[in-house]
């Protein structure tokens, strides 16, 4: 035997447990099929390629497989079963379908045009061959829907070899990220195990490293074996497969300009003990907040934090989710305007960027837990007060993760603007942090270790007479006890009437 027959059975016996309702994962199929060589597991079957071309499916090979698919999955299943599930021999992966065609095996493309193009040629020299395809494909006149199933759908288990599958659209982005992955990689285990042309659109703020995002891409996934060989090459606009060889080059490591911008938009008195916070640091997050309405919160006090953290080299802006209205994206200020613009922060990382601005909302935690104590992660948010501003980044996770999110934490930052000056509210890490008991939360920490309180600089602004109680309440009164602290520091409270801003 060899390792793809290996793997075409595996790829079958994952199909027959389907039907017998019990899913596997891509890895446990091929950890059954181990027991065919008489291994426990698949990585030992890549260790023992002399062993594996020794071995044949005989009945005790056929009986160890069905025992331990009756002990690890529960199903009971016959040799007969299994003997005509594994007629996979050489003759049963020849090209079926379009022998003359391309290569079995994964073409991308960013242009539905392309795909567009593939779907006629293909229809033309196989006289209207059944195409299998995602809503990138699915227009096309001799087109089947994959379904809810996809690419692992039991019906393309009895689809012969060479036939075209439609994948797509695989938006790139931070919110589908782990979704591309497993699109992606089922693909690719489609196209080994039963020799099918799989032509997947994408969609990528960053074409120019789409190569390498697909090739990291599937090799991140937690069963990756050597899914990413079946990457082979593009599709043209004239609708030609063609290889690419190799199919992703290494990149060079990124180089960039450094952020000088002034920094005005940080009180002296958080900026002093801002600084050092940042200085100190090599990785880690700097969540930022501000009362500004905006389409990009905060930007303006990122940008101050990238002026601040130069040493640590380029940085690259992460691309939150797909939109139908892309604009949006470019409505930052000039200097992030020329930060390279790519689809995930585990994209900006494999690149070598190691200051990455994301998107909180659609970033999961075990993204900030893994890059960020390598990187320096910052993302911005609608909100001025310290906790208000973890909370959106953590989005109500167990605690936990909470206090492993915090352990990360370099800096957290909320800027309000009250009558031209700005009050800030700052909690920087570094503290010991204790376990929280029952009832007790990491915000709690925040609030109760804050290095610059917004409640001191607002009552340093009321005496110094740089402001006046009413300019407090009009800034602050939707989101802080604003008319609480005045009259606990002896200031007329202006009547309930004139708070109506």
């Amino acid at each position: 035997m060899d390792i793809q027959q290996l793997k075409l059975l595996a790829g079958h016996i994952r199909a027959l447990l389907q039907q017998a309702n019990h899913p596997l994962g891509h890895s446990q199929s091929l950890d059954l099929v181990a027991a065919v060589v008489g291994l426990r597991n698949w990585p030992e079957v890549n260790s023992f390629p002399a062993r594996v071309a020794a071995a044949r499916l005989d009945q005790a090979a056929i009986g160890r497989l069905t025992y331990r698919i009756k002990r690890k999955a529960n199903v009971e299943v016959t040799p007969e079963q299994l003997l005509a599930t594994s007629q996979d021999n050489t003759e049963q992966r020849e090209l079926q379908v379009w022998p003359t065609g391309p290569e079995a095996g994964v073409y991308i493309t960013t242009s539905q045009a392309a795909i567009d193009a593939l779907l006629s040629a293909y229809d033309e020299a196989t006289d209207g061959e059944l195409v299998y395809a995602e809503s990138a494909g699915q227009h096309w006149k001799s087109s089947i829907d994959l379904g809810e199933g996809g690419l692992w759908s039991s019906g393309l288990e009895r689809v012969p070899s060479g036939t075209l599958l439609v994948v797509g659209p695989l938006d790139l982005c931070e919110e589908s990220w782990e979704d591309s992955r497993d699109r992606l990689q089922a693909a690719c285990t489609r196209a080994q195990l039963d020799g099918h042309r799989v032509a997947v659109l994408v969609r990528t703020p960053s074409p120019d490293t789409l190569h390498f995002d697909l090739d990291r891409l599937v090799r991140s996934a937690d069963d990756s074996m050597d899914e990413h060989e079946a990457l082979l090459g593009d599709v043209l606009e004239d609708g030609r497969c063609v290889r690419r060889i190799p199919f992703a080059n290494e990149l060079n490591p990124p180089a960039q300009a450094p952020f000088e911008e002034p920094i005005s938009t940080i009180s002296a008195s958080a900026l002093q003990r801002l600084q050092p916070a940042l200085a100190a640091c090599n990785s880690g997050l700097v969540l930022v907040g501000s009362d500004v309405e905006g389409e990009h919160h905060a930007m303006e006090l990122i940008v101050a934090c990238l002026s601040l953290t130069n040493r640590l080299g380029p940085v690259a802006r992460v691309r939150p989710r797909s939109r139908g209205t892309p604009a949006k994206d470019w409505l930052v200020p000039e200097s992030i305007k020329t930060v390279p613009f790519l689809p995930s922060v585990q994209s900006a990382y494999e690149q070598g960027y190691r200051r990455i601005i994301f998107p909180a909302y659609y970033t999961d935690a075990e993204v900030l837990l893994r890059y960020g104590r390598d990187a320096l992660l910052i993302t911005g948010s609608h909100g001025t007060e310290v906790t208000r501003i973890f909370l959106q980044t953590v989005r109500g996770r167990g605690s936990d993760q909470e206090r492993e999110i915090l352990k990360l934490i370099t800096a957290t930052l909320g800027v309000s603007s009250v009558s031209s000056h700005q009050i800030a509210d700052l909690y920087t890490g570094g503290s010991d942090i204790p376990s929280f008991t029952r009832g007790t939360h990491a915000w709690d920490f925040m609030e109760q270790n804050r290095t610059v309180r917004r409640e001191d600089e607002a009552l340093a602004l009321l005496r110094a007479n740089a402001i006046q109680p009413q300019d407090l309440i009009d800034s602050l009164g939707r989101d802080h006890d604003v008319r609480k602290l005045l009259e606990q520091h002896g200031y007329i409270v202006p009547s309930d009437a004139a708070d109506q801003k």
